[in-house]
């Protein structure tokens, strides 16, 4: 018959002999050794709108666990930055896509990395420098004339650079090279947008105006080969001298096409034995004056 051998039954002296034996003849040796990396995880934070640096604090808490080493005591590396499990990590970063290895290592040495991507968003919009002149710009027609809205518009972006602006007049975009603006004032609208889809306008007061004099051209006199008049009187008292009014000044102006011409002295006045200066006065609608000057020169005949 079988016999039950029991914890009871076996001698307390058995398993002394048998580590005295194992210990004196090396038969076997046990040692144990943590070589199971940590565990590490890191929850991508939300993306982040930038600052008028185009900078964010962007902030991850790295989540890392060990069989061995406590959570506490492991160490966690993102970047330059190390610090110990559990805490809070933040770092200031420009706007655009940033990949980020976080490296946890315990106490026995065992590393294991994680890799997560943190975003910053353009959320600053372009600025726009328009720069009119103090002066109205002068009008080259009747209509007004075309104004250089690119040359003294100018908008830039601190992530994307120079941005191309549109330009708007009482809502509908209109294309400055062409664009006539009439005399008088004119608001102006500049819109634009970064690639990140940020706008901006800014709108101001385009001034057009009409400052320049008629120009006068004094038709040539065939009897004197000049712009000048000659008459002759056997009266030492002087003459009536005439001339035709509407072709001896002739006024040009870009504007008006028919500015109004003045003589003083006028056509029909007794003129005396000498010489006598006439001016000739021509005024727009915008009230520019342009001069020119002749003379009559009458001679006593003896």
């Amino acid at each position: 018959m079988a016999q039950l051998i029991t914890r009871r039954s076996i001698p307390i002296a058995v398993p002394l002999l048998l580590a005295l034996l194992l210990a004196r003849t090396g038969a076997a040796r046990v040692l144990l050794q943590d070589t199971t990396p940590p565990t590490i995880t890191v929850q991508p934070p939300p993306p982040a709108d930038s600052d008028t640096s185009d900078t964010a604090t962007v902030t991850w808490s790295p989540v890392v666990s060990d069989a061995v080493t406590p959570a506490g005591d492991i160490r966690v590396t993102c970047g330059d930055d190390t610090r110990a499990g559990g805490q809070a990590f933040e770092a200031t970063l420009p706007v655009g896509s940033h990949l980020i290895k976080c490296t946890a290592v315990d106490a026995a040495g065992n590393a294991a990395s994680a890799t997560f991507t943190a975003v910053v968003l353009d959320k600053q919009p372009p600025a726009i420098a328009f720069e009119l002149p103090m002066e109205p710009f002068e009008a080259t027609s009747p209509a007004g004339a075309v104004v250089p809205l690119r040359r003294l518009a100018f908008v830039a972006d601190s992530v994307d650079g120079a941005v191309t602006p549109r330009f708007l007049v009482a809502g509908k975009e209109i294309n400055p090279d062409t664009y006539v603006f009439p005399i008088g004032g004119t608001y102006v609208t500049i819109a634009a947008a970064d690639k990140a889809g940020n706008k901006v306008e800014y709108g101001d007061l385009v001034s057009v105006a009409d400052r320049t004099p008629p120009a006068l051209t004094i038709r040539t006199d065939a009897a004197t080969g000049g712009p000048g008049v000659a008459a002759t009187t056997p009266s030492a008292k002087g003459v009536v001298v005439r001339w035709n009014d509407a072709l001896k000044c002739r006024a040009k102006d870009s504007v008006d096409a028919s500015p109004v011409v003045t003589y003083a002295p006028a056509s029909g006045t007794k003129f005396p034995v000498g010489v006598t200066a006439v001016t000739c006065t021509a005024r727009d609608k915008s009230g520019n004056v342009g001069t020119a000057t002749f003379t009559v020169t009458v001679t006593q005949r003896k």
